[in-house]
């Protein structure tokens, strides 16, 4: 089975073909998954599987659901990258599932033959199990181990907690040092008396887990402890009470199959044991096991590095290859080992399951007999014993399915000398030379293998026929031995430096032990050499070989003509009997002498397998009529148009201590002075990265603009009047504001006009609470009549933001409210009035804040010291033009009020002190800091902020819907200033704050308010007496809202009669 994830595009993001993204290079290309799962049919003119068809419909309609293809197009690796692919086809199910709130699509493709995968039973304990990467840790966690009475049993000792108990089993394995001169191991700790076995990620439920706590005490226990369990569910009840499995992790810890391999895997200990000796003597420096499930199982034991995966190593792709699967031996081509053992070659053979079906089995002396009329050998032949090669009895065709691999190392020099004992021809003569070559022509013994150093793997890893002969390697294709396979890799590696050699094999960190190789540990050794690695568009060149053109024991002979690199010889190949590999013998070789052979390397090159750069693409290259390009088939990669980013200033902030700061950018200058920050959120960088000014383009209010706000401002006056009419006593604050943000994104959902679109969540504050006060939960606050209520929303469309707040007095319906809260309703409703008609072109900010204070002297109250009117552009609710309700020392710079501004109008006053202050209430609103980068350690940190940043790029939010791992999250994108919280504070107790708000634009026509909602009935005794106010307050004015806020007369209105 295989998995993908792509976009609606159809653009693959992750698939078996393309790299891992921690493997990805800058500006990765993402193919079209018809590249990865279809073949363009050239004569057809169509892509093949047909079937595929169907899966893409659902991919572009994002529809979820699944499509049997008969015969699908299947794709095994025979190595790396660069060495090439395997394609055939079998029945498979392909399963989409849409990623909820994304444009992301998840793919699971299943084989027939994986229906029904059958695991082995768990077999009793019978030994220990020694994990490979022991390691002392702390005590904590044994003790919690102990005190629930699970205490991990060596053969030595039992009942020890740490450190005595790693003590005991770390002598148990008796480990030693083998010293920096040893010939194999150089520089490695190992245990001659013991095997080690690896579980990789993949054998862990919760692999992210596993990869980020290495050294976490947990992990090493719980495998120990699960590996003797006799129940391990049970165990993990009793680990993790609180905890649930689920089917396909039943131990809750592992995969299926992970604690059953690991046992029968263990008893080969004993074998390799009791062999050590004889396997040392004939050059086998390693003896292991890797399963399906990614536990692998070592001889001698040793430590792997932490992210091992057996299922990815070359030797593991060239096993289970279809070309070579039921091959009773398969044989790697050199190269340097991953533990430091220097330049060796690996002896491997598939492990099949059986075919458990007495009824279907079919009997067979080779593997010949298991093949299928297409050729293709799926099975092999085995009796109890092991596979079968003609000469044993009661042998049967497995199933197809394949459980492990098992393999041998051998130092690449005692399998030479091997080599040169069986064919002594290939040493008795300079003018015989002799190669031995696998399945792709990849060689895997040759004279100048045997000298290359073992720190140049370019000489020796992955080193085709044709770069020593090309002369036979065409007369093997000629002969149709082999053909050549080409497909794309667009996701490539390049090398923009030369090429350089180890100096030295000590494992995978250049000059170190593997012991120092883990990723995840700290680097302790010298800075290595410095390479640089780009991606390209890569063609891949391999062979394959067609097995029936060279039947087992039979020889093809021939003769060189001259070439460039030989005047003549002649040459014979014979396939090796229930292998891979070719031997082949040139003889009677005379050579051309010349000091510069360039012809001949060029003669060579020119079959050489291999990933080759397309230096001038292949999608913009002019063809022939007659050739068919990757243009042609719809294969080049999709150039997506990326519209214009915002280049604006998003918002300011207060912070300390006192400074200074002045910024310019493209002969703009912004001073900020005092206590104010000025927070540009991604500002500066986004247009140095697009080569672009800072512009107002994007705010410029047309007549299109225009509609977006008015439409934004409908929908919140509609959910306002909602609100208001539903705000009666014992209804639930909770309840109010999650409904009124449904009707919200109903409406923006159900908006006709293109563009993104977001709500700004609903919060209501009664009575002394201001701020953002929108509770997560039922419960926490029931409203009662008398309550005054400051009611805040709002949503964008295409960033075109309307703001509403209103203040509302629960249960006022015959009888006017009098008093303290009539007095600040008013107040405050008469402030924005005043403030509304004074919002002309030419007005400094400080007349602003100087009108609200003298509304607010006139009703014996006070502005919110820390609240503040302020700009907003498209999808910046805060910009850097901010008025401040009442006179502070450190106070935002003046500014003058334009045509073309659009503000938020956020007038508050109180009938106290207009000092608010937090009092440990809990922020559930929160918006991104985009002026702070960290990267996130903690998954569920990662997995919140990704959320977060998809659904709300620049808006504030509420968490109200979010589950308890999100909410675990957030405290880290807290801690590293990822988000900005919006606090809930209160003015002193018994005291009322009004407050509205409203988006009003500054239009050649005069000022246009967006939001508006009539006041509640109220009854003040206080009067304007300044006629100059008054006058201003009697003025006409362009408001849009369902209602007027206030009638023509305004002074019959706050007295009323």
């Amino acid at each position: 089975t295989h998995t993908f994830l792509v976009n609606r595009r159809g653009e693959t993001l992750l698939h078996p073909q393309l790299r891992p993204a921690s493997d990805l290079n800058d500006d990765p290309i993402f193919p079209d998954i018809r590249e990865l799962e279809q073949t363009f049919d050239v004569q057809g003119g169509k892509f093949l599987p047909e079937g595929f068809n169907d899966v893409r419909d659902l991919i572009e309609n994002r529809q979820p659901g699944f499509v049997f293809v008969p015969n699908a197009k299947r794709v095994t690796p025979q190595g790396d990258r660069q060495a090439g692919i395997t394609i055939y086809s079998e029945p498979a199910t392909y399963y989409i599932e849409r990623i909820p709130d994304s444009d992301l699509l998840f793919g699971l493709v299943v084989p027939e033959k994986d229906v029904h995968f059958e695991f082995p039973d768990v077999p009793p304990p019978s030994r220990e199990y020694f994990a490979h990467y022991m390691r002392m840790y702390n005590q904590q966690h044994r003790y919690d181990v102990r005190d629930l009475n699970l205490h991990i049993t060596t053969s030595a000792t039992t009942n020890f907690t740490a450190p005595a108990y790693y003590v005991a089993k770390y002598a148990d394995l008796d480990v030693t040092f083998t010293g920096d001169e040893s010939q194999y191991y150089p520089g490695l700790f190992l245990s001659w008396n013991h095997a080690t076995f690896k579980l990789g990620p993949i054998s862990h439920c919760d692999a992210f887990r596993y990869m980020t706590h290495i050294n976490d005490p947990e992990i090493f226990d719980e495998t120990e402890l699960y590996m003797r369990a006799e129940n391990a569910t049970e165990l993990y009840q009793k680990m993790f009470p609180n905890a649930t499995t689920v089917d396909d992790c039943p131990d809750g810890i592992y995969e299926l199959g992970v604690r059953a391999d690991v046992r029968l895997l263990q008893q080969l200990e004993d074998i390799w044991v009791s062999k050590k000796d004889a396997l040392f003597e004939k050059g086998i420096i390693w003896s292991y096991i890797g399963t399906s499930t990614g536990v692998s199982i070592f001889f001698p034991g040793h430590r792997l590095p932490h992210p091992y995966d057996p299922r990815t190593r070359p030797w593991y792709h060239q096993a289970f290859d279809l070309r070579n699967r039921a091959l009773p031996v398969v044989v790697t081509t050199p190269y340097l080992d991953i533990s430091g053992s220097g330049k060796i070659i690996t002896i491997a053979t598939a492990i099949f399951q059986s075919n458990a079906n007495n009824t279907t089995k079919q009997s067979c002396l080779t593997y010949i007999d298991c093949c299928e009329a297409t050729d293709d050998c799926k099975r092999s032949c085995y009796n109890k014993d092991g596979p079968c090669t003609g000469s044993q009895s009661n042998c049967f065709c497995s199933s197809k399915n394949i459980h492990s691999v098992a393999a041998i190392d051998i130092a690449y020099n005692a399998f030479h000398e091997l080599v040169n004992d069986i064919t002594p021809v290939c040493t008795e003569s300079d003018s015989t030379r002799c190669f031995v070559i696998d399945s792709t022509a990849l060689l895997v013994y040759d004279k100048d293998i045997y000298n290359a150093p073992e720190g140049s793997t370019r000489l020796y890893e992955r080193v085709s026929l044709a770069r020593r002969d090309g002369s036979i390697m065409r007369r093997l294709i000629e002969r149709g031995l082999f053909s050549p396979v080409e497909h794309l890799d667009f996701q490539g590696e390049c090398l923009s430096t030369e090429p350089f050699d180890r100096v030295s094999v000590k494992g995978l960190s250049e000059g170190l032990p593997p012991r120092y190789a883990d990723i995840y540990d700290k680097f302790p050794g010298p800075q290595p050499r410095h390479h640089f690695t780009f991606n390209c568009v890569n063609d891949v060149l391999t062979y394959e070989v067609n097995p029936s053109a060279l039947p087992e024991g039979n020889v093809i002979s021939g003769t060189s003509s001259t070439s460039p690199c030989l005047a003549s010889q002649e040459f014979k190949v014979t396939n090796v009997p229930g292998t891979n590999m070719y031997l082949i013998v040139a003889y009677n070789r005379e050579q051309h002498t010349t000091a510069m052979p360039f012809s001949c390397h060029i003669y060579n090159r020119a079959l050489e397998s291999g990933a080759f750069q397309l230096v001038n693409g292949s999608c913009s290259t002019e063809e022939t009529d007659d050739a068919t390009t990757l243009k042609d088939q719809g294969l080049c990669p999709v150039l997506n148009d990326i519209p214009p980013l915002a280049c604006v200033f998003n918002g300011a902030d207060i912070s300390s201590p006192s400074t200074i700061l002045v910024v310019e950018v493209s002969g703009l200058t912004l001073a900020m002075t005092g206590n104010w920050r000025l927070l540009l959120f991604g500002f500066l960088s986004n247009c140095a990265r697009l080569g672009l000014p800072p512009t107002m383009d994007l705010d410029h209010l047309d007549d299109a603009a225009l509609v977006k706000y008015r439409s934004a401002a409908a929908i919140v006056n509609e959910a306002m009047q909602n609100v208001v009419a539903n705000s009666i006593g014992g209804a639930d604050i909770f309840t109010l504001c999650s409904e009124a943000d449904a009707f919200i994104q109903k409406k923006l959902d159900a908006s006709k006009i293109e563009g993104e679109v977001a709500l700004i969540p609903t919060c209501i504050g009664p009575n002394e609470c201001v701020g953002y006060n929108c509770p997560i939960q039922p419960g926490i606050y029931i409203l009662e009549p008398g309550d005054v209520l400051k009611i805040t929303m709002g949503c964008h469309i295409d960033g075109h933001i309307a703001v509403h707040g209103h203040t509302h007095v629960v249960g006022v319906l015959d009888s006017p409210i009098t008093g303290r809260p009539a007095d600040v309703v008013v107040a405050t409703h008469l402030a924005a009035e005043a403030v509304h008609r004074l919002l002309k072109p030419g007005i400094q900010s400080a007349s602003i804040t100087h009108m609200i204070e003298t509304v607010a002297s006139y009703f014996n109250c006070k502005p919110v010291k820390s609240n503040y009117i302020c700009s907003m552009r498209r999808f910046v609710l805060e910009a850097d033009k901010l008025a401040l309700n009442a006179k502070s020392d450190d106070r935002p710079p003046e500014f003058v009020v334009e045509e073309g501004d659009v503000y938020n109008i956020d007038i508050m006053l109180s009938t106290g002190a207009g000092s608010v202050k937090e009092k440990g209430t809990r922020p559930t609103v929160f918006q991104r800091d985009l002026s702070t980068q960290f990267q996130l350690r903690s998954i569920a940190a990662r997995t919140v902020y990704a959320k977060i940043t998809e659904k709300y790029p620049s808006m504030p939010f509420s968490i109200r819907d979010f589950d308890l791992k999100d909410q675990l999250g957030l405290k880290s994108c807290l801690d590293h200033k990822l988000l900005i919280p919006y606090a809930v504070k209160y003015e002193q107790h018994g005291e009322i704050v009004a407050q509205i708000k409203f988006t009003a634009i500054v239009l050649s026509t005069g000022t246009v308010r967006l939001c508006s909602h009539p006041p509640p009935y109220v009854r003040t005794l206080h009067e304007i007496s300044s006629a100059e106010l008054l006058e201003l307050l009697e003025s006409s004015a362009i408001n849009e809202g369902p209602e007027s806020a206030f009638p023509v007369n305004c002074k019959n209105h706050y007295v009323v009669q």
